[in-house]
């Protein structure tokens, strides 16, 4: 299992405004258009806004830059199934020269905002069958 930030943002191409429901939507729409993404459900929890009006910034700004995704939209709720083969992982592996660990082809994915605090988990649901070595300690 994984576990990091992951925000959701728009770009220079949004429109103007639009409500924080379209922008779900949007989200959605995108992750489904994805090859080798499937069961994408995204929800908004009761707790957060009442589906605010948003305005773009004159630019918008890159979460790297200042923290600050836009738009930052509370109590979203996205979880979705990803395939990533065995080829494409042992690409990543040759290239960004990462730890092979044989953890399947199927992870699940859930993203969460809540106040404040996104967080995201990354797990392969067949994987606590499999037997995992223990990474060496460094010498």
């Amino acid at each position: 299992m994984g576990f990091g930030s992951f925000q959701f943002q728009a770009t220079e191409f949004a429109p103007e405004e639009f409500k924080e429901s379209e922008f779900l939507t949007f989200v959605e729409a995108g992750l489904k258009a994805i090859e080798g993404v499937s069961n994408v459900k995204v929800k908004r929890d009761k707790r957060g806004r009442r589906d605010a009006q948003l305005r773009k910034p004159e630019v918008v700004p890159l979460y790297a830059e200042d923290g600050e995704p836009f738009p930052y939209i509370e109590f979203a709720n996205v979880d979705f199934d990803l395939h990533i083969s065995r080829a494409a992982q042992e690409e990543m592996v040759d290239e960004k020269e990462i730890l092979a660990i044989d953890l399947g082809e199927d992870f699940h994915v859930r993203v969460r905002d809540g106040w404040k605090l996104s967080s995201a988990m990354v797990w392969a649901p067949g994987a606590a069958n499999r037997h995992v070595p223990p990474t060496p300690s460094p010498p």
